[in-house]
């Protein structure tokens, strides 16, 4: 395994190196921005996106190695009914680094979004820096641009503006006491910006998701595609209504928490989670299944007993192969095996 633990070395493990610069000059070769351009500038823009994709390899991989409660671990869970992400985080590191990923992530789309503008021969409006007339290069005017012009497709553009938006409200924490017990509301907006930037990237490179995994496999595939395609497209406001209704079911319903186990069963397991959802179930499950699935049955409801969630929805191999799933009463530990059918709804919707 690799990591940039200096004790883990010592004990064996293999050094972390990122993503190297050369090789994210290859990929950005791919945007249709800078396809068999050679101009120097264009270079540095590359090598300054390469920079932050870098620093956002390295926070993520610092969590993994030091397990601090970031957005996209399994100390986090999301409420499909409500759409919050959540997360119990025990020291003021995590929402630090998520600070800096978020902004790391502004940064790329910033400069990609110069990119677009200069490539159409498009002037930006001027600002002063320095007593001389520069580029406004504020990611706030390019979009604006950008949408001016109609140089990107709506939901790429809104995708942007997400983005910008997160980063804007990032920048307005300052690191005091008082601002880190502010920062579970900006979990879920963290978890937002990375699966945001995934769809960007692969729509720009138009990559497919093996060839998003293996060059950009620090940034995880979202699980919750179309929510997110859908909200880009609606935008913020328009949420309100959806979000009453929500707010109806999660007072009326018990939460339940589905746990997988083991690796390779994500896409079974977001079957079971959205059937459940659509049936008006409140399902709860870790932001990412990828990373949570890694831990033992032990150890994931350890962290679900602090959120006190009456049930528990267990999903492994084992239930895969005979197509039925684990129900857990976290209140005294009684649990039952139930067929995936239309009996395991009914059942659900007896709980109290």
């Amino acid at each position: 395994m690799e990591t940039i633990c200096k004790k883990c070395i010592k004990r064996g493990d293999k050094r972390w190196t990122p993503v190297e610069i050369k090789e994210y000059k290859k990929i950005f070769s791919r945007l249709p921005w800078l396809k068999n351009n050679k101009d120097k500038k264009n270079d540095n823009t590359i090598t300054n996106i390469a920079g932050q994709l870098q620093l956002i390899e390295f926070f993520i991989k610092l969590n993994i190695d030091c397990e601090i409660s970031l957005s996209y671990t399994d100390y986090s869970w999301v409420d499909e009914i409500t759409g919050g992400t959540y997360c119990d985080f025990e020291s003021e590191i995590g929402p630090i680094l998520t600070k800096q990923i978020v902004c790391a992530i502004g940064a790329v789309v910033e400069a990609i979004c110069y990119v677009i503008i200069k490539h159409n021969n498009i002037d930006l409006p001027k600002t002063i820096c320095k007593k001389e007339l520069v580029d406004n290069t504020n990611l706030s005017v390019m979009l604006n641009v950008i949408k001016e012009k109609s140089l990107l497709p709506k939901s790429e553009l809104d995708l942007c503006f997400h983005i910008k938006e997160l980063r804007n409200r990032v920048h307005l924490i300052n690191q005091s006491e008082s601002d880190v017990e502010m920062f579970d509301w900006n979990y879920s907006h963290s978890t937002f910006a990375l699966e945001c930037l995934y769809f960007l990237l692969q729509r720009w490179l138009n990559a497919s998701d093996n060839f998003m995994q293996v060059h950009f496999p620090y940034i995880p595939i979202p699980l919750k595609r179309e929510e997110i395609l859908e909200e880009s497209r609606k935008g913020w406001e328009d949420l309100e209504e959806m979000e009453k209704q929500s707010d109806i079911i999660a007072k009326n319903t018990p939460q339940i928490f589905f746990i997988q186990l083991g690796l390779g069963l994500e896409q079974e397991s977001l079957y079971i989670i959205k059937a459940l959802t659509n049936a008006q179930l409140h399902i709860c499950h870790p932001a990412y299944l990828e990373y949570s699935s890694k831990k033992s049955l032990a150890a994931q409801l350890t962290i679900i007993e602090k959120f006190s969630f009456p049930y528990v929805l267990i999903f492994g191999k084992k239930e895969s192969l005979n197509h039925s799933i684990i129900i857990r009463n976290m209140t005294d530990k009684s649990q039952k095996t139930i067929k995936l059918s239309e009996e395991l709804v009914e059942y659900l919707k007896k709980l109290e």
